[in-house]
């Protein structure tokens, strides 16, 4: 059975590089579906999809990776793939609803699936020597005892974004027809555009044109 994704095309498949504009991971990854040149992308269409963008946003090491891909089948990570697929749409929903209506709009059932996906994580905690030979360090790492567990950390930063973040500073591109969400950091909050290579120059050209055509209609 195929994983093609009907209408859609798959990223892997055409080679196009995810977008990283959110500054935070939770946006980064509702950002995994987009229209950044007209047509619908996946960035998560398959298992493979999946763990290459859980490397690039550097979740998973390399190593990490491996280990994955040979104790999983990819049957496994495809349905977890799929699982992701719709927990962004899920928390995609989330974000608009408390935009519109603060974190009293969260839902009970809400926070329980969020909950139930937290309580997945595994880690193991262990100290070794530094490199100057007289230290120690703590470490951890996942167990990775699960497939789902690759949900984990997507899911943790979720729940850090609505639990501390600031509202007001979650915001989706200004251009009507990007659907981008981003985190603005930026020193006066000022940021309108997912990228200022994307939206914002095409927004600079089209302020452009129509001042042309209102300095034409004037002469």
């Amino acid at each position: 059975m195929s994983n093609k994704l009907p209408n859609i095309l798959l990223s892997s498949e055409i080679d196009f590089p995810s977008i990283l504009v959110g500054d935070h991971l939770a946006l980064d990854f509702t950002n995994t579906i987009a229209a950044p040149k007209g047509e619908l992308i996946e960035w998560i269409g398959t298992g493979v999809d999946l763990l290459e963008w859980l490397f690039i946003v550097k979740v998973i090491s390399s190593s990490e990776r491996v280990l994955i891909s040979s104790k999983w089948s990819s049957n496994d990570i495809d349905e977890v793939a799929r699982e992701a697929r719709e927990m962004r749409e899920w928390f995609r929903e989330i974000i608009v609803r408390i935009k519109d209506h603060g974190r009293g709009a969260l839902m009970l059932s809400d926070i329980e699936k969020m909950n139930d996906l937290l309580s997945l994580e595994k880690i193991e905690r262990y100290i070794e020597p530094g490199k100057n030979g007289e230290q120690i360090q703590l470490e951890a790492r996942r167990l990775w005892n699960e497939p789902r567990e690759l949900l984990v950390p997507i899911v943790s930063s979720m729940a850090e974004l609505l639990a501390e973040g600031d509202l007001d500073l979650i915001r989706e591109c200004k251009n009507e027809i990007c659907t981008l969400w981003f985190y603005d950091r930026t020193k006066g909050h000022r940021r309108m555009w997912c990228s200022p290579t994307m939206c914002g120059n095409r927004a600079k050209v089209a302020a452009f044109r129509e001042r042309q055509r209102i300095d034409l209609s004037d002469s």
